[in-house]
């Protein structure tokens, strides 16, 4: 190093020449997959970048293939067309494919057996998504060709879906015999109907025996239980079907992530639902309960939380609680019974995250209704293990108004203050406040994040 800084300037300059000129593409191919997949939302980006070295191709395709939108039956035949033709060329995108999503119902009135061929060489599609199906009869084989189109599916998703027959809903979560993971959501469609379908009680239920627990073709014993590590319950039309098949003896709850946007005045589908969440896996809760009365309804609700094995929980979310002048105050009691529950069971330290929504103007008096008091008394006498670094608390309130008091800089101080002043009892630290507006800007959102300590 020495002789190299200390010589002649023109022998600096040419071995810096030569060291350019003969330098070799020397990062590892671990580091250009970490940058690579830096733009897995940019489409655009990832096709320059596949035509721009032959070595980034294959980091690429794992983000471009990823996931398949099939949006009509003329896409279906021609994706699948092209998966089963015969080219000189070997088509080697097929093993990067991990989800298919049909969009708009795109299998009716197509050839079923030509496009299962297709979807089995998918080997590796484990989510299957199926949005926006129409309210018309499917037909009766549609569930079956889904199950022998794709037999690997571990993760079911729905998203604005309306399957008014109950076997056929039934038969679409039980026939995957490696699902672990369900997500259901419709709220748009829930707006716009009226009512929810109705759930399964044990005389409905008895018809679809043989869909819960069928047999084996060679065997006369039941096929393996269904064990349910995550489930996303969001606002749907289903929320009672969904909670009645999954509290059959087929499906095991073990799960690690519960995440449940409850909006029905029927609670004993939800009781039955977290009574049946086994073992000690739970690492993250998001829970939200809108429609609860008071009374009766929350002392089951409690009853059922507490027998919840928290031990493991890292993260616990108040899901979207939405604040009005016609709701009391005490069908909200289920919230602090579950914090203090968190808190006091699990071994790490939780992070806790408020999500709080008003269908109408915020005033001064809607922070009356969320039970403040009862969280400050719980954070003000945290466990031991929160005396050093204290307790991570996040609290999000939405705004119906993007023009609200608070969605500028300044409104997000003076709500930072807000919330300070609502837990007098502990010690909160403000490290950071911003504001969100959600598209096409309906919606706006302040956030603030803080350290809490008791005193």
């Amino acid at each position: 190093m020495s002789f190299i800084f200390g010589g002649s300037f023109s022998f600096a300059r040419r071995v810096t020449r030569y060291s350019y000129k003969n330098a070799s593409y020397c990062l590892a191919p671990e580091i250009v997959e970490r940058v690579l997949d830096h733009l897995w939302t940019e489409p655009r980006a990832l096709k320059m970048c596949s035509l721009t070295c032959s070595g980034w191709l294959p980091a690429t395709r794992l983000h471009l293939f990823r996931s398949v939108r099939i949006r009509s039956s003329y896409d279906c035949l021609r994706f699948t067309s092209l998966i089963i033709s015969r080219t000189s060329m070997p088509i080697t995108f097929l093993q990067c494919v991990r989800e298919i999503i049909l969009q708009d119902l795109p299998l009716r009135g197509i050839d079923m057996n030509s496009v299962a061929r297709g979807f089995k060489k998918l080997r590796n599609v484990e989510t299957l998504g199926i949005a926006f199906w129409p309210a018309v009869d499917l037909p009766a084989s549609l569930v079956d060709d889904l199950l022998r189109c794709f037999p690997n599916v571990t993760c079911l998703r729905m998203e604005e879906c309306e399957i008014e027959d109950p076997v056929q809903f039934v038969k679409l979560f039980c026939g995957f015999p490696k699902i672990s993971r369900i997500q259901v959501g419709d709220p748009k469609l829930s707006h716009r109907s009226e009512g929810l379908h109705p759930g399964f009680d044990q005389a409905s239920m008895e018809p679809m025996r043989a869909i819960l627990c069928p047999r084996s073709l060679h065997k006369q014993t039941p096929l393996p239980d269904l064990v349910i590590e995550r489930l996303d319950l969001l606002l749907s039309k289903h929320a009672l079907r969904l909670a009645g098949v999954l509290c059959q003896p087929r499906f095991i709850l073990r799960l690690r992530h519960l995440r449940v946007h409850w909006y029905c005045d029927y609670i004993d589908p939800l009781l039955y639902l977290l009574d049946n969440v086994v073992g000690n896996a739970l690492e993250k809760i998001e829970l939200s309960i809108n429609s609860a009365g008071a009374g009766t309804a929350q002392s089951a609700l409690a009853r059922v939380i507490r027998k919840l094995d928290v031990t493991n929980v890292r993260s616990l979310t108040i899901g979207k609680t939405h604040l009005d002048r016609n709701i009391h105050p005490d069908t909200l009691t289920w919230i602090p019974t579950l914090i203090e529950h968190v808190i006091e069971r699990s071994r790490h330290r939780v992070k806790l995250h408020f999500n709080i929504g008003y269908r109408e103007e915020f005033t001064g008096t809607s922070w009356k209704l969320f039970p403040w008091d009862s969280i400050d008394k719980l954070l003000g006498k945290l466990p031991a293990r929160y005396a050093r670094r204290g307790m991570n608390v996040r609290v999000e309130v939405w705004d119906p108004k993007p023009e609200g008091c608070w969605m500028t800089e300044n409104g997000a101080h003076r709500f930072c203050k807000e919330v300070e002043n609502q837990l007098p009892r502990s010690k909160c630290v403000v490290y950071d406040s911003r504001v969100h507006f959600s598209r096409p800007y309906r919606q706006a959102s302040v956030e603030c994040s803080m350290t809490v300590r008791a005193r």
